[in-house]
């Protein structure tokens, strides 16, 4: 007699950039050691490569997890912890005296934040401008370096189409050296609005409540980004 095999229930969610549908299972307890040793590391790119490869195993729908936006994936990822384990987590972290706080949260009240501010629109010159794209989440390691080739790499890939009064260009018609002379151009200021375009990026985050045990005060503590609520 063989053993039962077991049917795993599959959910429907939808991509916050684009609103897209998607369907995935929860994941196994193969797939949870993993995440267990990724959350024991503290290596970056270990993190992210295992939250790549257990997305990928668990999505019905085949998807590109690298080309996907980056808070897409922190989303969805969440909303996986929450559906595979369990939806409330302790989550532990400093306040402003250093004293580490432990507070239950709901992983499926975490949602992504898009910045009233935000534009993804910036005017070069008189002449000429561009629209940028959200950094995808394989492009992470890229944007963490102060390195000047991999930072034109960064820009480039977000310059979503460029525009003159006579013309509509796209950057995979050139080539890299046309590319970086291109953005090696840039001013100071279309620089800091660039650098506006990145700060001001959607986020996963968070607002909670919890109580200073010395005052007895109510203090509301915003908490963001994926590693914030990394979890096995």
């Amino acid at each position: 007699m063989s053993l039962p095999k077991l049917t795993a229930p599959i959910f429907t969610i939808e991509m916050p950039s684009n609103k897209k549908s998607v369907k995935f299972r929860p994941f196994t307890v193969k797939e949870e050691k993993l995440l267990l040793l990724a959350s024991e590391s503290e290596d970056a790119k270990f993190i992210n490569d295992t939250i790549a490869q257990v997305l990928n195993n668990c999505f019905i729908d085949t998807v590109d997890i690298n080309t996907l936006a980056t808070f897409d994936v922190e989303y969805l990822f969440i909303q996986l912890r929450a559906k595979s384990v369990n939806n409330i987590v302790k989550l532990r972290f400093k306040d402003d005296n250093d004293k580490t706080i432990s507070q239950d949260i709901d992983l499926e009240e975490v949602k992504v934040h898009f910045n009233p501010d935000h534009t993804n629109k910036i005017q070069l010159n008189d002449e000429v401008s561009m629209v940028m794209k959200y950094p995808s989440f394989g492009m992470i390691e890229k944007m963490s370096t102060n390195d000047n080739k991999e930072l034109v790499d960064v820009i480039s890939a977000c310059i979503d189409k460029i525009y003159t009064a006579e013309e509509v260009m796209n950057l995979n018609d050139y080539t890299q050296a046309e590319v970086t002379t291109f953005i090696e151009s840039f001013t100071s200021k279309n620089m800091r609005e660039i650098e506006a375009f990145f700060n001001s990026l959607p986020k996963l985050k968070l607002d909670i409540l919890y109580k200073d045990e010395e005052t007895g005060d109510m203090i509301k503590r915003e908490v963001s980004g994926l590693q914030s609520f990394f979890t096995s």
